[in-house]
């Protein structure tokens, strides 16, 4: 993975932490080089402000584990930034302010974590922040062996990602895509896809002169994804008001009917009412705060202001043909 000459600058270190001595340091002056851990004891990110630190050892049960602290280049005392079980690699932004982290934690699976120098402890999955980009790929493509690869960046806060990998089952095919994601907007691009027939991606694909559009018209006018006959919907960023419920629908073992025996399950529900018809959104909520659910409860019945990205339903636990993956929420 690293270029001859970049290995031939690893520079042996001893162990830090407990007092030992912090390791010599390697530095690089070519930003889009992924500096893999634990290959490195120590990197110093290109602008020499930030010092990345390795720490290689065994969990309770024995396996390696590799810990990572991030400093100042002047100090001594870092904080936790990482763990992982095998490897990773670190690519630095272009203000060395933000690191995309690859973590190939298994022979199956790679995952891409966006962290915040400043604040490492605020660490954003790329999935998590970007969940659209996901449905671009088919069911068999997100269950086999997939990679996600932070590439390269395009700016303070665009990043180009590469998915690859191959389906498990009988009959498998492999599959490869290259998106361009802003971390800002939260939205992404698709640059590359190369992959079977069973692909979700022509309908998900992002159109930046449409999203500029609903922009300076206002972002309280987008009701919802727009489709031409046949079309699946844009995966998009919006920002819409609705009533808010707590509804139950049909849930395991198969989504039909609650008479018929099937579990009950809770969902949030978004509608938006105009003159025409009710649109439903069924409303998607990572939060660990819990502040989110608590706005929801309080908010119950009432108008309230959502923002976040909308896609399209996969499963039987999506109760709506769209979701919103909420960002915040506002009282009305």
């Amino acid at each position: 993975m690293v270029v001859g000459w970049l290995a031939a600058q690893a520079i042996a270190a001893t162990a830090w932490g407990n007092g030992q001595a912090i390791p010599e340091v390697t530095s690089c002056g070519h930003p889009d080089l992924r500096v893999p851990f634990p290959e490195f004891a120590s990197y110093e990110s290109p602008n020499h402000k930030w010092r990345i630190i390795c720490r290689s050892m065994g969990d309770a049960q024995g396996w390696p584990e590799h810990s990572l602290a991030v400093s100042l280049a002047k100090e001594f005392i870092g904080k936790p930034l990482y763990v992982t079980g095998r490897w990773c690699e670190v690519l630095w932004n272009d203000r060395n302010d933000l690191i995309a982290l690859t973590d190939w934690e298994g022979s199956n699976l790679a995952e891409v974590t966006i962290i915040d120098l400043n604040q490492p402890e605020m660490k954003r999955p790329l999935a998590e922040i970007v969940p659209g980009a996901s449905q671009c790929l088919s069911k068999d493509e997100l269950d086999g062996h997939i990679y996600w690869e932070a590439v390269n960046w395009k700016g303070p806060s665009t990043l180009e990602v590469r998915v690859f990998g191959h389906t498990d089952e009988a009959h498998g095919h492999e599959f490869l895509y290259r998106f361009r994601v802003d971390l800002e907007s939260k939205t992404f691009t698709l640059l590359e896809k190369q992959n079977g027939a069973d692909s979700n991606v022509e309908g998900l694909i992002w159109d930046e002169k449409e999203r500029a559009r609903e922009k300076r018209q206002g972002a309280d006018s987008l009701a919802a994804p727009t489709t031409s006959a046949g079309d699946a919907p844009e995966t998009r960023l919006i920002r819409i008001s609705g009533i808010a419920t707590l509804e139950v629908f049909p849930g395991r073992p198969n989504y039909e009917s609650l008479k018929c025996g099937d579990e009950p399950e809770e969902a949030w529900i978004l509608t938006i009412g105009n003159s025409e018809k009710n649109q439903r959104f069924q409303l998607v909520v990572f939060d660990g705060t819990k502040e989110k659910f608590v706005t929801l409860r309080r908010c119950a019945g009432k108008k309230i202001v959502v923002e976040g990205m909308v896609w399209n339903a996969q499963t039987g636990h999506h109760h709506t043909p769209h979701l919103i993956t909420v960002n915040a929420i506002q009282d009305n």
